[in-house]
């Protein structure tokens, strides 16, 4: 998952749109909720116009106190104090695809974890397949249900209120109902028990959706 961060929340959520369209989960926020939405279930943070910022070094080194992930910045220049403040330099300008394949070299030259990887389990939802495949066996997941499936791969172990789901695997101005992610989870159930015979998600009351690994089921059969 992605946080992109700028002054204006539309310009953010646009950029953050664009990755959803490539299957990539990313959020857009301003730089005040940025620092309270940052955790480790980010890959990378990307500053758009970090210039606008009053102490650009200072919220710099707030975040990376927040969590250990590479920091970008998009800018229309690159001076040696900026070469050093962020882990890379994304001239303005440039498509999201580049932007990925930017941030994706720098993940495999220093051994961060990649962005747009989704793996857990012998499942693989990762944005460079078509649809998501359990041990090499393509399941019929829908867009959505890929990115819902996406959102719980990149938030396990921890459980996922429906509230969560519907922030992160959605864009804004399309997410529907919140009641409509039990029902989507229905759905994605049902399909994988015809591939695999069980579910594929479980829900725990008061606290939310899980990726069902044989990790849980263990745990829920010894309890």
């Amino acid at each position: 998952m992605i946080l992109i961060i700028n002054k204006s929340r539309k310009e953010a959520r646009g950029l953050s749109d664009m990755f959803y369209y490539m299957g990539i989960l990313a959020y857009g926020a301003t730089p005040t909720e940025a620092l309270s939405e940052i955790s480790p279930i980010y890959r990378a943070v990307i500053i758009m116009n970090p210039d606008s910022l009053p102490d650009k070094e200072d919220y710099v080194s707030r975040l990376r106190s927040y969590a250990c992930i590479p920091v970008f910045a998009i800018s229309t220049h690159q001076d040696s104090h900026d070469a050093i403040l962020f882990d890379g330099i994304i001239k303005k300008g440039m498509y999201s695809s580049n932007i990925y394949k930017y941030i994706s070299e720098y993940s495999n030259l220093h051994g961060t974890k990649l962005a747009g990887n989704y793996q857990l389990a012998g499942i693989n939802a990762s944005c460079d397949l078509n649809v998501p495949a359990y041990f090499f066996k393509a399941l019929p997941f829908t867009k959505t249900e890929t990115m819902i499936l996406r959102t719980l791969i990149r938030t396990y172990p921890q459980p996922t209120s429906a509230k969560e789901i519907l922030k992160y695997a959605f864009r804004p101005a399309k997410a529907p109902d919140i009641s409509n992610i039990r029902t989507h989870i229905s759905i994605m159930n049902k399909k994988f028990r015809e591939a695999t015979g069980r579910n594929i998600i479980t829900f725990e009351v008061s606290a939310g959706y899980r990726v069902l690994t044989p990790e849980i089921i263990d745990s829920l059969i010894t309890v």
